[in-house]
């Protein structure tokens, strides 16, 4: 998970996709978990129902994106992605009763923000960085690592640690980059933070702690003033 997390559009969109994956496994889970209460079996219903259109081109997405992460680069793959991202979205809706399924909505959302900030302006700065070497990187630093084995618990400390640690060192890498702006930077900051956020949710959502499943883009549209080297 924590490599997943530093690919910054990668988390968000295999974090939503993660859930409408036709026979994935956490696919089966959720409906595993959806059948356990009778208020969900209207909404799984309606939940397959949106996925099923574009079950071809997910699973085509998720074999290709396997065997070559760099997919990530092609803009026009991903914006395909993104299309369908909000398609079901779309078709889902908001007006859900089942708490699994606000944070289906709630993942859908957050991957259509971290996408459309990547792949809009700042995507130039996202390809010519080679974001997912910086990423990998990035996870191995030892502050990041150390976060994770000290803090397992109390997860907001967790998450803001971690997060400090990686933008320091993205920033390193990111600045001497020509097309990384700082305007760049901050869409991309933001897209980072929401990806981070979005982990924290689940993570506290699996443990069963109380969360906030509204998702809020305005929290984030004017946040980027962290994001300094």
């Amino acid at each position: 998970m924590v490599r997943t997390v530093l690919l910054i559009l990668l988390f968000a969109i295999s974090s939503s996709f993660s859930f409408i994956w036709p026979e994935s496994q956490l696919l089966k889970g959720l409906r595993h978990e959806f059948g356990q209460s009778p208020e969900c079996s209207t909404e799984v219903t309606k939940f397959n129902e949106c996925v099923k259109p574009h079950e071809s081109f997910i699973e085509m997405f998720e074999h290709e994106v396997n065997n070559n992460l760099e997919l990530v680069y092609h803009l026009e793959a991903m914006k395909e992605v993104l299309k369908i991202t909000r398609n079901i979205s779309s078709c889902f809706g908001h007006d859900v009763q089942c708490k699994l399924s606000k944070v289906v909505a709630f993942f859908l959302e957050a991957a259509d923000f971290v996408g459309s900030k990547v792949y809009g302006d700042a995507f130039s700065c996202f390809r010519d960085s080679n974001i997912i070497e910086i990423g990998q990187s990035c996870s191995e630093i030892d502050e990041f690592e150390r976060g994770f084995r000290e803090m397992p618990v109390n997860y907001t400390i967790l998450y803001q640690k971690c997060e400090e640690g990686v933008l320091k060192c993205a920033a390193r890498r990111l600045y001497p980059t020509p097309s990384c702006s700082i305007g760049r930077l901050v869409h991309l900051y933001q897209a980072f933070h929401v990806g981070m956020q979005s982990v924290l949710l689940g993570q506290q959502f699996m443990n069963g702690d109380p969360v906030v499943l509204d998702f809020d883009a305005s929290k984030y549209c004017n946040n980027g003033r962290n994001f300094k080297h």
